[in-house]
């Protein structure tokens, strides 16, 4: 009498995405447990990117020139210019509060929390403060200007350069 052999079925973690960007024909969601995953068929398969960050999650991700930047937990942002695949550390020595909210467009970036606005111009290398106190969880980019929405209904927007926030 034969015995049957047990297929092997891999184990797969799951973690919860919180953030999706779509660049250079790739899309990239992040996550907790610093889950990075990637699809070049339009999301009908996704692929595990490396973040080599498990203890901490993204927030939200976001991509200009050929780049990606991930936002999250501890004041943390990394980029990526290879669609996701690996991930290097950006320089940033402000607030360890958590970056909400990460946007791109006319070659700059800005992150936001509940208690800062950053930015940077040269692809979310490097980052420097410029605002504070500013209620802000989320930020985009569209239309030449970048636009904040947060706490109490609040609307913050700025011009192509994100340097001066007025109330919406």
């Amino acid at each position: 009498e034969e015995e049957e052999e047990e297929e092997s079925v891999p184990t797969r973690t799951y973690y919860h995405l919180y953030g999706v960007a779509f660049g250079n024909n790739t899309f990239v969601a992040v996550g907790a447990g610093g889950t990075v995953r990637t699809s070049s068929d339009n999301g009908s398969s996704w692929d595990n990117g490396t973040s080599g960050n498990p203890d901490y999650y993204f927030d939200e991700v976001a991509y200009e020139d050929s780049t990606f930047i991930a936002v999250g937990q501890y004041g943390r942002i990394y980029t990526s210019s290879d669609n996701g695949t690996t991930w290097s550390r950006s320089t940033w020595n402000g607030s360890t509060s958590g970056l909400t909210g990460v946007a791109s467009g006319n070659n700059v970036s800005i992150a936001v929390s509940s208690s800062a606005v950053i930015k940077s111009t040269d692809n979310g290398s490097n980052w420097n403060r410029i605002g504070s106190g500013v209620r802000v969880y989320d930020v985009t980019f569209g239309n030449s200007k970048f636009v904040a929405s947060g706490a109490n209904g609040a609307i913050q927007h700025s011009s192509n350069d994100g340097e001066n926030w007025t109330n919406g």
